[in-house]
């Protein structure tokens, strides 16, 4: 198994403005704790030891907390990941700020999504990796209404066939959960540009013998990116601790 993930880090967090202010999103606050201490901690749990934050707004932010000198004020976990920085100097997109962070990797890495937090094995998806060969592997999620997510439909073997747009759909179904393992090397040829959308431009247009894959949890999932979920993040983490 891959020990490399890259964190989308770089949002604006627009829509928290209100309860979060002057910090990116990752870094706003679960119980005095930055979500993103959150999401390096689960990965450190599954035996992930390299981490590229790919970060935009507000980097400093973030290169600060997770510098050699801060580092020691955290959890001693932190010592033991090797933490880099991907900055984007202008918006490059979700695409874009992946092509940006895979520069020195050659290997499989997963990806997340750095405002949300998924509690899945890692492992489930190398394995379901290795079973068909896929480019990519995501989690999805079951919730109970796709309309503010946007859905994923998925045949019986697994295999992605379309996702659906934010608001085209309501009702239960799947919806992407932020977590993907993909081939670093195949991603870098595939890559239009280097300012594009990763959902719009990659995802959505992998065509059959690309062969796009998935796995479906109910595991715990949260995402942060509006006020009355990163709201909830706070009773729900304090309860999970």
């Amino acid at each position: 198994m891959t020990d490399t993930c890259i964190v989308l880090a770089g949002g604006l967090g627009t829509r928290l403005r209100e309860v979060v202010q002057e910090l990116p999103k990752v870094m706003a606050p679960i119980n005095g704790r930055p979500f993103l201490e959150y999401q390096i901690e689960f990965l450190y749990q599954q035996g992930i030891r390299n981490v590229m934050l790919a970060t935009g707004y507000k980097h400093e932010v973030i290169n600060h907390h997770f510098s050699p000198e801060n580092i020691q004020n955290l959890k001693p976990l932190f010592r033991e990941i090797n933490i880099q920085f991907s900055h984007e100097t202008e918006p490059l997109g979700t695409g874009g700020a992946v092509l940006k962070a895979l520069e020195n990797i050659h290997q499989p890495v997963f990806l997340l999504n750095g405002d949300s937090f998924f509690d899945i094995k890692l492992e489930t998806l190398v394995r379901k990796k290795e079973e068909t060969n896929a480019r990519i592997v995501l989690a999805l999620r079951r919730v109970d209404d796709v309309s503010r997510y946007g859905a994923v439909e998925i045949n019986p073997e697994g295999q992605i066939i379309r996702f659906v747009e934010k608001g085209d759909n309501k009702g239960p179904g799947l919806i992407n959960g932020g977590v993907y393992l993909f081939d670093a090397e195949w991603f870098k040829g595939r890559a239009p540009s280097n300012v594009f959308s990763l959902e719009k431009e990659i995802l959505a247009d992998v065509k059959e013998n690309d062969y796009l894959a998935a796995v479906v949890f109910d595991n715990y999932f949260i995402d942060i990116g509006v006020p009355e979920h990163y709201k909830l993040a706070q009773y729900e983490f304090k309860n999970r601790q």
